[in-house]
């Protein structure tokens, strides 16, 4: 018997994702190819994701452009909703990325799609969030589409989270996505470059084993490949797709049209392809070599990210802390400090030590529930001899507390990352998941949830079942998965 759903033709299914299943379709009488987006029924009642599949409908049934795939309806049957979009052949650019070798002027060209399209929505107020290999189409012409507004973030719209909300892909996430702090079109313009860094390695610019180690590689390196770009094409081009990668917004390009001029004044200017072009006798790697040696050692000085210094300048630095290879070593600059200040106290009736707190990636912090600051970067006060209670609060994270005795001078190092545990879920068919009597949502997640360390109930439900609970001890830095079918 024929699937339909509505009144389309259902002919086979073309892939599920974390809340969707993708069918090819047909609609009576002109039996026009229609990809239809299928929400899991599971999340009918969801008004979370129910609301964000509505506005991705809303949000691409108003975009044409030739690099932005059409949304052509959307419509409720019963508990089934669905979007319906245009149907083009292709594969989906993570997919194109595994099976060949991409040459630089394929991958210009596919970058230059993009910007198109990232410029039309970026004017009528659009951020897309989640730009990603799988998230653009490359027909079979080879034109890039743009897909996926299941994250975008629109002026219009209202009840779309903007700030303190963690989403989007972590290895594409720029650090002011990370850091749950207001974004513009400078998000989308630093995610489309590490696509260009991928299209021109053939690896992740942010690569990690798990959740975690790739939140901490953007926040503390610099992207796999960077320091390679002149060997594969012009050092002009290199310093476009560097720009674009910037950790700090304010150093990235504003718009995608500035990108857009850029590239076409540099394609104006050499007549040869993009591919021939090789890197000058002197390569301009050698600045970026050194800044990834130094920032390898500072590790956990974030502020250094936020502006690469001269070679001189690195070259010193790193004389002085050549010696340091403990991740938690003092930095040689605080130590400076820390000196400093406690020469001045041995001079001073006060009996005030300097106290020097860096959390990574960023928190708020209380001392004795007293709010002190936030970083990054460092904090820095002083505080009398005593007992306190130090406690670091980020949405993202459970908050995390430390006991305290001042006697002297102390530097504080605190990597969120490492103080928590992270699980995910892999249910059949589906559940809602309980952990500690409190909700979490419903799987499949397109995260890991992030736990504290320590004993946590956990409960599986679906009301066609049996619920199944269990009690897991976590440690610090964990990453478990739980797979669990009903039956």
């Amino acid at each position: 018997m024929e699937k339909h759903i509505g009144p389309y033709r259902v002919l086979k299914e073309l892939g599920k994702g974390g809340t969707s299943t993708c069918y090819l379709t047909v609609k009576p009488p002109l039996e026009r190819e229609i990809l239809l987006k299928v929400l899991y029924p599971q999340f009918a009642g969801d008004a979370e994701i129910l609301s964000r599949f509505e506005q991705e409908a809303r949000i691409m049934s108003r975009l044409r452009h030739p690099n932005i795939l059409q949304v052509l309806d959307f419509g409720k049957l019963d508990d089934t909703y669905f979007i319906a979009v245009d149907f083009i052949p292709g594969e989906l650019l993570d997919k194109v990325i595994t099976q060949k070798k991409i040459t630089t002027e394929e991958a210009t060209s596919i970058i230059m799609g993009v910007l198109q399209a990232l410029s039309y929505v970026h004017k009528r107020g659009i951020i897309h969030r989640d730009v990603k290999p799988s998230n653009i189409l490359i027909t079979e012409e080879g034109i890039p589409k743009l897909t996926d507004f299941g994250l975008a973030w629109a002026k219009s719209l209202q009840g779309i989270t903007q700030e303190g909300t963690f989403l989007g892909t972590p290895s594409y996430m720029s650090l002011e996505q990370l850091k749950g702090d207001k974004i513009d079109q400078r998000t989308d313009i630093y995610s489309l470059g590490l696509v260009w860094i991928e299209l021109l390695t053939g690896k992740k610019a942010y690569p990690g084993e798990n959740y975690g180690e790739t939140i901490q590689n953007i926040l503390t390196k610099l992207p796999v490949g960077i320091d390679k770009l002149e060997q594969k094409v012009s050092p002009e081009l290199a310093s476009i797709i560097k720009k674009m990668v910037e950790k700090s917004k304010e150093q990235r390009y504003k718009s995608a049209d500035k990108i857009i001029y850029d590239i076409k004044k540099l394609q104006g200017i050499h007549n040869t392809s993009l591919q021939k072009m090789k890197a000058i006798e002197i390569p301009r790697w050698v600045g970026w070599a050194i800044a990834i040696i130094f920032l390898g050692f500072v590790g956990w000085n974030i502020q250094e990210l936020y502006s690469l210094k001269s070679a001189t300048e690195l070259g010193s630095q790193m004389t002085k802390m050549k010696s340091r290879k403990e991740k938690k070593s003092f930095t040689s600059e605080i130590e400076d400090i820390m000196i400093a200040d406690a020469i001045s106290n041995n001079s001073e009736t006060s009996s005030q030590h300097p106290l020097y707190i860096q959390v990574l990636p960023y928190a708020k912090i209380y001392l004795n529930d007293s709010l002190i600051g936030e970083t990054p970067p460092g904090l820095q006060t002083k505080v009398t001899s005593g007992e306190y209670v130090l406690t670091f609060k980020n949405p993202q994270f459970p908050s995390v507390t430390k006991q305290l005795e001042i006697k002297d001078a102390q530097n504080i190092q605190i990597n969120l990352l490492e103080e928590v545990s992270y699980l995910s879920f892999i249910v059949k068919p589906w559940a809602d998941i309980w952990i500690d009597k409190e909700p979490h949502g419903t799987t499949p997640f397109g995260t890991p949830l992030i736990l504290s360390s320590g004993k946590h109930e956990i409960r599986l439900h679906n009301p066609i079942y049996k619920d199944y609970v269990d009690t897991l001890n976590l440690e610090k830095g964990d990453t478990l998965q739980i797979k669990f079918t009903f039956q």
